[in-house]
């Protein structure tokens, strides 16, 4: 379990993927209102309440696997870095219409968690042996 006077790089990183599973949401939600009240925000062809669904659920997954490594339950990292690597990817392709700050600053983040993550399950795989 987690120790209480110290965050560290558990706590680090579920508060990293937590975060993401927050803003996933809410971006969802906007996405899934404006879809439903007929406005087109995110696609032209008027896919947007089947497209903010579909962030609803990953952001919930998403805070299911950030309760899981706050937990240090010993599978979740590898669900996580698995999505970091995805954003990461996510934003490069995304250059046609996010700003460049935007998208260094999302791969600064993304690897920053990444690393948090792989520092627990380093220290999980050190307590196993």
């Amino acid at each position: 379990m987690m120790n209480e006077k110290s965050l560290g790089a558990g706590g680090l990183a579920a508060i990293g993927v937590g975060l993401e599973a927050l803003i996933l949401g809410i971006w969802s939600i906007t996405v899934l209102v404006s879809g439903l009240s007929g406005e087109t925000v995110v696609t032209e062809d008027g896919s947007d309440t089947t497209l903010g669904i579909f962030m609803l659920v990953i952001a919930i997954l998403l805070a299911g696997i950030a309760l899981a490594v706050w937990k240090q339950v010993r599978f979740a990292t590898g669900p996580a870095i698995t999505l970091q690597v995805l954003l990461i990817g996510g934003a490069v392709i995304s250059t046609d219409f996010l700003h460049t700050g935007f998208i260094i600053a999302i791969i600064i983040y993304a690897v920053l968690v990444g690393t948090a993550l792989i520092n627990l399950r380093r220290r999980q795989y050190s307590n196993d042996l």
